[in-house]
């Protein structure tokens, strides 16, 4: 399949050199970029077991000092425009569900297997079996770790984060942050906008509870939206999908950077965050 690049010099250079057997077939499945997308390419400023079941306990102590809650609200990009951007065929694992997508419900996702892109449906947030603090025998009900740091990729997240079959792409139109005062906080959405649909790094599991399963990858924001999140999602060009999908650990850390500022549309709403009395359907989010 060839590689369209709209408007746009740079290729499409996947890094295989250390990859593993199993995903070296991605070199003839780059990704299609239709000109009536009209993708722009941002700048690149700088530089255990296989799979491992997400339903065991984890060490609460691992969780203490994590993040205040981060992205968990997002748009999910239109199915057919997901299959014709990314030269994707549906897998087995896919029903069409709401745009809107929040922690616990089904989003979706684009992985390599078998040496086809495919876009399959799974569960926002990896589940974290957190103990009872009056009785740490006493397991509570898991909870979704729908966003992973990416510092934490070599510590925490490491089983998955190693495992190139383990990462994937989630194909998002937009993302939503609270801003304001606790009580007042409203919806401010962030997209790209030469890119109507983007990727966002993430890594996927099995698990017992909720079958396959999927988090998002966040890293530090750029310093201009500070005032909207200090962290945002990993966005993915392009020209960097088949490096995400294939190659070493160590050589990902690259994309630990924040995406420039200019490259984002900011759209703050006056829509208030909780939609009704007592919450909304992303409280209670675990970001690890």
């Amino acid at each position: 399949m060839a590689t369209i690049f709209a408007r746009s010099t740079l290729r499409w250079q996947p890094h295989f050199e250390h990859a593993a057997e199993t995903v070296a077939p991605l070199a003839t499945i780059a990704p299609t970029v239709c000109a009536h997308v009209g993708i722009h390419a941002a700048p690149m400023r700088t530089d255990e077991e296989h799979r491992a079941r997400v339903g065991q306990a984890i060490d609460t102590r691992l969780i203490a000092n994590h993040f205040a809650s981060m992205c968990n609200r997002a748009e999910r990009g239109d199915t057919q425009k997901v299959l014709h951007l990314f030269g994707a065929k549906l897998g087995a694992r896919f029903n069409e569900g709401p745009l809107i997508v929040h922690p616990k419900e089904p989003g979706s996702v684009i992985r390599f297997q078998d040496g086809e892109m495919v876009l399959e449906q799974m569960t926002w947030g990896f589940p974290v079996a957190l103990r009872s603090k009056r009785d740490p025998a006493v397991k509570l009900k898991p909870k979704p770790a729908n966003n992973a740091r990416f510092d934490k990729l070599g510590t925490f997240w490491k089983r998955w984060a190693v495992e190139p079959r383990n990462r994937c792409l989630i194909p998002t139109a937009r993302f939503a942050e609270a801003v304001g005062d606790k009580g007042r906080m409203t919806e401010t959405w962030l997209s790209v906008k030469a890119q109507p649909i983007f990727a966002w790094a993430g890594l996927w599991t099995d698990s017992d509870e909720w079958g396959t399963c999927y988090t998002g990858v966040m890293t530090a924001n750029a310093i201009e939206l500070a005032d909207i999140h200090d962290r945002s999602p990993v966005i993915l060009d392009p020209e960097d999908w088949a490096t995400w999908l294939s190659a070493p650990l160590d050589d990902l850390y690259r994309f630990d950077r924040p995406y420039p500022a200019e490259l984002l549309a900011v759209d703050r709403t006056d829509v208030p965050w909780f939609k009704r009395k007592g919450g909304d359907k992303s409280t209670g989010t675990l970001p690890l």
